[in-house]
Order: C-alpha cells, then structure tokens, then sequence
C-alpha cells in the first residue's frame, strides 16, 4: 500500500520544483479529516442524556464510534436504541451536532495532521486552504475553535483561505466542494493537493482539476459516500510528518 504522506511530500516537491514561483496550496476538509468526528459524535449523545436524564449513551466511547455523523439511523441501531426512541433524539442531536457548545468541548484533531499543516505553511509560497461542507453561518466559529487547537502546534488558520457549503442548505456538498477548488484557482493559487475523507467529495473535486496535476488523499476515517476509483489518488489515515521533515 502506498504510503500516502510520503506520495503528498514528494508531489509537494516536484510541484514546488516545477512552479517555483507559483502560490502552492494544499486543501484540507475539515470534519473527517482534520477534526477526530467521533468525540463530537460521543459528546453529543451524552449531552443528550445528561440535559434528559436518560442513560441511553452510558456505555459509549469515542474509539467504538464508526458511523458516519450523518447517518443518524444507522448510528442508533449500531447502538441497540429503539426507532421511537431514536425519532425523539434525533431533533436534539442534529441541532446541537453544531451548536458552539459542541465546538468548544469536542473538537479533537487527529494525531500528527496539525504537524503536517504546520510544516506547510513553514514552507516559502506555501498555504493550506480549507474546503469543508460545513455552513456559511459557522464560519466565525469554525476560524475561532480550528485556530485554538492549532495554536499549540504553531498552526493558524484564516478565514481568506476558508471556503464554505452556501447559505442554502440544500447545496450538495460535493458540488460545493468542486467549486471551492475553482475558487481557489482563480485567486491565483496552484493546488498541489486536497485531503478530505468523503470518496463522493473527491470524485466531485477531480472534475475541477483541469491540469491534472492535483494529488487526491482520501482520508480513510469514517465517511458515507462509496469508495469509487479516481485519478491520482492515495488513501491512508496515518498523519505522520517524518516524509516531510527528510525532504527538507
């Protein structure tokens, strides 16, 4: 299997060595990607329980979690609730999914990707830009929660390079996603790599790659859409630094 932190360096390099006076860009998704989704999963649903007193979610840990968010149905049975049961909850758990509570007290990145992005943007004419599904209306959140977990690691992020899903809920994110690459493109970025953990996203995201020179990562964690096949891709869940830091 390909080591796809060590695929992201060595693209990284023959880009940087190719473009040299290029703005080079790496495009993380966030939530699946970045952010650990399963704490937030695991916090909600004991929030749930302490707000009603209930103890449908006693027994539930974080690491046991490997259900999509979204996939609300498919959660409550993996954990053995009742449908009439589960109906009552799912109004509380998908409005408090987002909530800043649930922001402030859950988010977790994945080991090693705060490293990662560190080292990026260390680099000359270097960014990392973010393309997340996540509503326009959190934005100020989202800069403000991925910005205090990134302070340690010298990591920060700016709303500039933030794309966002439209005020309007029915966007499909995956459409979305492909116009966030676009965007970037036209602000005169050259996309060097996009990380994100939804196969569908990619697969959407490919079509705006009109160079052909952008490294796909599937970011193997917990995710909803079918794996499907797509150009220049690698697939890994392991965020380890040490390719980068033997480049140079």
């Amino acid at each position: 299997m390909v080591n796809w932190m060590k695929a992201l360096a060595e693209h990284y390099a023959m880009l940087r060595e190719r473009h040299p006076e290029d703005k080079l860009l790496i495009v993380f998704d966030i939530d699946g990607t970045i952010i650990d989704m399963r704490p937030i999963i695991a916090h909600v649903l004991q929030a749930y329980d302490a707000a009603h007193g209930t103890r449908h979610f006693a027994g539930v840990d974080a690491k046991d979690i490997d259900i999509h968010e979204d996939l609300f149905d498919d959660l409550m049975d993996a954990l053995g609730i009742a449908a009439q049961t589960a109906a009552r909850i799912e109004p509380w758990y998908r409005e408090f999914l987002w909530s800043d509570n649930t922001i402030n007290a859950a988010h977790h990145p994945f080991p090693g990707v705060m490293d990662v992005i560190r080292w990026f943007q260390a680099q000359p004419n270097t960014y990392v830009g973010l393309n997340t599904g996540r509503p326009e209306i959190i934005r100020d959140e989202t800069v403000k929660s991925l910005n205090t977990l990134g302070r340690e690691h010298g990591v920060e992020f700016t709303s500039d390079l933030l794309w966002m899903n439209g005020l309007n809920p029915d966007h499909f994110i995956p459409h979305t996603k492909a116009v966030g690459i676009r965007d970037f493109r036209e602000r005169g970025y050259r996309i060097v790599a996009v990380i994100d953990n939804e196969p569908g996203n990619i697969e959407s995201m490919v079509t705006a790659d009109e160079d052909d020179e952008i490294l796909f990562l599937h970011a193997d964690t917990i995710f909803k859409t079918p794996l499907c096949d797509t150009p220049r891709t690698v697939r890994g869940n392991n965020y380890d630094v040490t390719p980068f830091l033997a480049a140079g």
